[in-house]
């Protein structure tokens, strides 16, 4: 009797030893998956990226500067740089989908109001001995990253127009994005040049006020340059939900009328740039972190939860096969490793079709479907193989709880760790409960004497 008792117990122990290695298996052809994720995750950022470089990346606006040719010492050449002394943004931001192949890519077109105000040029330029301006030649710069999505611009000086939706844009621009060598200003990506014609208000008391109007298109983000002593940029959007970009975070912020409303208030002494300085000075290292704006979100952007739902799959696994031990213990069905290792290829499967429908129908649907065909399949399966329903609601409930849980996690930001320990939690209380009258010492000795009386 202890001579077959000891023999059922090694017996269960390898069992379960062949069960937990053909778990290990199973993770074989989740590496798989997860390559195959990258890969399409891969031919979806080149799609995206082709379209965004016909339309245009993403946008960058609000350097507006001010230069005046001077000659100093009588003989050498050089630039006076202004920057304004107040600068007022005005955004509103049309969001657009479009598609390329299976893939969304979120677009926009951008209205822009800029107004602001150059102050004490006279008094700066004073500063500089034995330099002399060459008022006539003065220009407004207007910088702005990519230039291929201005459709549309209107510069007035001092209320006069300086030039139009109808004049020819003189610019200096890199259409790839990247700062240009030949650029005056090479953390603006292009920049409109516009000629003004100086003033009595200019050349005498050194001020000038400035609008800007201009349609603008690009993708992914927009963001702003705070280059102004104070610079206030109020902008909305057709997307609700967009992300905060670079430095600043918005004074106010929120939904109204369906569309999103941010407010900035930045001033001058937030950022270590001057008034105005001389030459053909960069200022990228400096510029580079104190942008500002909003980033628009990808809808269609599923991969991250194929990445987030795989790290459980251990889980699903360990639990699923847990469920058919105790069936196994306490309701005295018998699963061949077969039937264990069929069942977690059905998992597995789970991942293969949650991939590929995401991409025609959306994750939310394609994570139902999935996981109905998972659990029906599965079910359906200890069915025929027990004949019994009994087992087949508790193998079906515990994935319906489990997929549900998962869902829950993935779709609310932050929860996905909690849901899935609440998860665990129910599933493990359950199995404590029903298994609370096996008595675990005398089992196998239970076994080894109903062995021998059928003997």
């Amino acid at each position: 009797m202890s001579d077959l008792t000891t023999e059922l117990s090694e017996n269960f122990g390898k069992r379960n030893s062949r069960i937990f290695i053909i778990g290990i298996v199973l993770m074989l052809p989740i590496l798989h998956i997860l390559s195959v994720i990258e890969e399409r995750r891969g031919d979806e950022q080149n799609a995206k990226q082709e379209l965004a470089t016909k339309w245009s990346k993403e946008q960058v606006a609000g350097a507006v500067v001010l230069s005046i040719p001077m000659l100093e010492n009588f003989s050498h050449q050089n630039t006076l740089h202004f920057l304004p002394e107040n600068l007022k943004i005005n955004a509103d931001v049309k969001n657009i989908t479009e598609k390329s192949g299976i893939y969304e890519v979120p677009l926009y077109e951008t209205k822009i109001s800029m107004s602001g105000e150059f102050r004490d040029i006279n008094a700066k330029a004073i500063e500089m001995v034995d330099t002399t301006l060459n008022w006539n030649k003065a220009n407004l710069s207007l910088g702005v990253l990519e230039l291929r999505g201005l459709k549309s611009l209107d510069i007035k000086w001092n209320g006069k127009a300086v030039i139009s939706k109808e004049d020819t844009i003189n610019s200096k621009t890199s259409f790839d994005g990247l700062k240009p060598s030949t650029a005056h200003f090479d953390f603006v990506g292009g920049e409109v040049i516009a000629k003004i014609t100086p003033d009595k208000k200019l050349k005498q008391e050194g001020k000038g006020k400035f609008s800007i109007e201009m349609v603008l298109r690009g993708s992914e983000s927009i963001e702003f340059y705070p280059l102004a002593q104070t610079t206030t940029v109020v902008m909305t959007s057709t997307e609700e939900t967009p992300t905060f970009k670079g430095l600043f975070l918005p004074e106010k912020h929120g939904v109204k009328n369906n569309k999103f409303h941010a407010q900035w208030k930045i001033l001058g002494i937030n950022q270590n740039l001057p008034e105005y300085w001389k030459g053909d000075r960069s200022f990228f290292g400096e510029m580079k972190g104190s942008k500002f704006g909003l980033g628009f979100n990808d809808h269609g952007e599923n991969y991250p939860f194929f990445a987030s739902s795989i790290n459980y799959f251990p889980l699903f696994l360990a639990l699923t096969f847990i469920t058919f031990i105790f069936l196994e213990v306490v309701l005295k069905f018998r699963f061949h490793l077969v039937h264990y290792a069929m069942t977690g290829a059905s998992l597995v499967v789970f991942y293969y079709l949650l991939v590929s429908f995401s991409e025609q129908i959306g994750f939310g649907l394609a994570y139902g479907l999935a996981a109905v065909a998972t659990i029906f399949s599965v079910s359906m399966y200890v069915f025929r193989i027990t004949k019994v329903r009994k087992s087949t609601w508790i193998v079906c409930s515990q994935l319906g709880l489990l997929y549900s849980l998962l869902y829950g996690g993935l779709k609310i930001e932050g929860f996905q760790f909690a849901f899935a320990a609440t998860g665990l939690w129910i599933i493990s209380a359950a199995l404590m409960y029903a298994t609370t009258k096996i008595d675990w010492f005398s089992f196998f000795e239970d076994q080894s004497k109903k062995i021998t009386n059928n003997q």
